[in-house]
């Protein structure tokens, strides 16, 4: 990864998905070469009125192996949200991931700041 020169950009990001299937682990956010994403707020909604158990982690760009989990198995009722408001820093190759242990069906919108140094 490039060391940031103060020449690049830093734009507010959104990224939104609808009726994933939890339990698929959808990779929804993957930091390409060159920028480095600050997460501000994860929102998640059940839409099935389904109850879940909700898992969010990162995998880290660097050692695909390595799987940070920062959220495991949190009770997440029908038709219920969860909003995760901790920062969380990523960098290049970074994936941020939803997984529920069951099928599910999810609606997920987060927000971040993307740092582009390319």
């Amino acid at each position: 990864m490039a060391i940031p020169s103060g020449s690049g950009t830093e734009v507010l990001k959104r990224f939104g998905d609808e009726g994933i299937n939890g339990n698929a682990a959808v990779a929804n956010l993957t930091v390409p070469t060159n920028h480095i994403f600050t997460i501000l707020t994860i929102h998640v909604a059940e839409t099935a009125n389904n109850a879940e158990l909700l898992t969010l982690y990162m995998t880290n760009g660097s050692d695909s192996n390595s799987a940070s989990r920062f959220v495991r198995k949190l009770a997440l009722p029908g038709y219920g949200n969860y909003v995760h408001n901790d920062r969380l820093v990523m960098h290049p190759a970074d994936t941020l991931t939803v997984y529920t242990d069951d099928t599910s069906s999810l609606d997920v919108w987060i927000s971040y700041i993307d740092q582009d140094w390319s």
